[in-house]
């Protein structure tokens, strides 16, 4: 399988991921959402964030020497501004979409790599994820038994173009 046939297969997959969590995201809600299960939602963050950190880390280490530093402070932020997002969240479970959508911003910048370079690349990846984030608010403010809200619209928005935003600076060209 070819680099970018893998990266179009992640991609749709997340999507459908996504479309199934609108769709039937109330089912989870008995595993995750309630003051007994915080901790299992609040893990889910941990673990994706500890996977952020090692992909960034590895990241890092293919840079050359003199851009890793400015690199490593730039990912150092974006990570405290996703955990300050995820933080703000009324609902622990709101949380999880900084996860969801910050993954869903790592594979469009991947995916508009095979089309784009440079600034063109950034800005396709980031008018995608922000796009599939207010889809995504849309298709649930359409359905009876899902609520749609505009501060999840920013909250999905906002995690795909951190994330995209951290890809492009620790990008090794």
């Amino acid at each position: 399988m070819t680099v970018r046939a893998r990266d179009n297969l992640l991609l749709a997959l997340w999507l459908a991921f996504i479309v199934c969590c609108s769709l039937w995201g109330r089912l989870a809600g008995p595993y995750l959402e309630g003051p007994q299960n915080r901790a299992r939602a609040l893990g889910l963050v941990a673990v994706a964030g500890l996977a952020g950190l090692a992909w960034a880390v590895v990241g890092l280490r293919r840079l050359p020497e003199g851009r890793r530093a400015a690199a490593g402070w730039a990912l150092a932020g974006g990570a405290l501004a996703l955990g300050l997002l995820a933080w703000s969240r009324a609902n622990h479970i709101e949380a999880v979409h900084v996860v969801v959508f910050g993954v869903l911003g790592l594979l469009c910048w991947r995916w508009a790599g095979h089309f784009w370079l440079g600034q063109p690349r950034l800005w396709a990846a980031l008018i995608f994820g922000a796009a599939i984030g207010a889809a995504d608010e849309f298709l649930q403010h359409l359905l009876p038994w899902r609520v749609g809200d505009w501060r999840d619209v920013f909250t999905n928005g906002l995690s795909s173009t951190i994330v995209c935003l951290l890809a492009w600076r620790a990008r090794p060209d």
